[in-house]
């Protein structure tokens, strides 16, 4: 067999592994899909590589978002390490738009080796809570050299935060360790290595955290606004779950945060609201500046919103949501975002003044240009609804 029949032989028997023919056209695995009345198959090229089709990648972030709710929903104990990874999950398949799921058990067992290890060798003699925890943060930072980012870039930056990054190369900011921290004692207690309540203390992103006995200072759950409100505090693993979400949403959002805000729906509605293509961002592009490469994630920051609004946290996350579906042209979603927020903060003011709106932020010149931007924008959201309906094409 001559070199080229080689090279094509090898060839074909790679095209039908990874489903594409030669030329980067369509997807073998997918042309059988279809044939055998398994969905609509669009096929689609993103970079130059096949993508799934989205019945497929759909559902993927679909399980991994629902395996995440069914987790912190059973009220109890749950795997904070295995939860951030079905965060990861649901980005990578929106993201990526991979034939192949984030191998979450592989990164479980990866943990799983690792408590095994401390649990057999690392387990102090003189075993009391205070030393089981200082020798676990040693075998940690110490013994397997996981360590903090150190770069700025990389401390506010997503990929130290998604939990299998930080698995893999050993490397994290203050949440992201934490969670595998966590990670590490819920295992431990269901050996029974650790037999006592465990809380985590994260001052900071840019900081390392600790692990601290007892659970009864912990910040409640009903007290959580955004990640900065819970840095040098003990907090439990469903608060961390919070955290993290709350870190990739700012990590993501497509406008400068501001400064002292716990929430980023200003510069965004100024940007919704404006004449001018600046400051408006897209699904893929990210926010369109006056000069420069457009940078944000304006998909992977409304799947973090979407996720805080799904665990209960703070009505304010429903606030955002709507202005991030405003930017990507779900107007109805949007419209209906905005109308569940006034309704909760109208709750939330019951007891308040009569003469109050439900509209009203705060006294601050902030709060009320941020009343002002909402009420523009549910005045405009039916006339764009009505709009995008009539331009519909209509069934023959």
């Amino acid at each position: 067999m001559g070199k080229r029949e080689l090279w094509q032989r090898e060839r074909h028997v790679l095209d039908r592994a990874t489903g594409t023919r030669a030329g980067g056209k369509s997807s073998w695995s997918w042309a059988v899909r279809a044939k055998k009345g398994q969905g609509d198959v669009e096929e689609k090229t993103v970079f130059g590589k096949p993508s799934a089709p989205r019945e497929m990648y759909q559902q993927y972030a679909d399980v991994a978002r629902n395996a995440l709710l069914e987790s912190l929903q059973e009220g109890g104990k749950f795997d904070v390490l295995e939860a951030a990874l079905q965060i990861a999950a649901e980005d990578d398949a929106i993201k990526t738009q991979s034939v192949v799921q984030l191998p979450v058990q592989f990164y479980v067992r990866r943990r799983d080796r690792m408590a095994d290890e401390f649990a057999k060798f690392y387990v102090p003699t003189d075993r009391t809570p205070e030393t089981t925890l200082k020798a676990l943060e040693a075998y940690m930072f110490e013994t397997m050299k996981y360590k903090l980012a150190v770069n700025e870039l990389e401390v506010f930056s997503s990929y130290r935060t998604y939990t299998h990054h930080v698995l893999a190369q050993k490397c994290g900011n203050g949440v992201g360790l934490a969670v595998v921290l966590g990670g590490m004692v819920r295992k431990l207690q269901e050996q029974g290595v650790i037999d006592f309540d465990v809380s985590y203390v994260v001052p900071g992103h840019a900081e390392t955290p600790m692990l601290v006995l007892g659970a009864e200072n912990d910040l409640l759950e009903s007290e959580f606004t955004s990640v900065s409100s819970c840095f040098n505090r003990p907090v439990s693993d469903r608060v961390l779950v919070y955290m993290l979400l709350d870190s990739l949403k700012k990590f993501f959002w497509p406008w400068d945060w501001p400064s002292n805000c716990e929430s980023g729906f200003l510069p965004a509605a100024e940007a919704a609201v404006s004449n001018s293509r600046v400051g408006t961002a897209a699904a893929g592009t990210g926010i369109i500046q006056a000069s420069g490469r457009p940078f944000g994630d304006l998909e992977r920051a409304l799947l973090a919103t979407e996720r805080l609004v799904d665990c209960g946290v703070s009505s304010m996350q429903l606030k955002d949501k709507g202005v991030l579906l405003y930017h990507l042209k779900r107007y109805e979603e949007s419209y209906h975002a905005f109308q569940e927020y006034v309704g909760k903060h109208s709750l939330d003011r019951s007891m308040a003044p009569p003469e109050q709106s439900v509209f009203d932020f705060g006294v601050s010149e902030g709060g009320e240009r941020e009343a002002a931007l909402l009420r523009d924008m549910l005045a405009r959201l039916p006339l764009l609804i009505t709009e995008c309906h009539w331009s519909e094409p209509s069934d023959p």
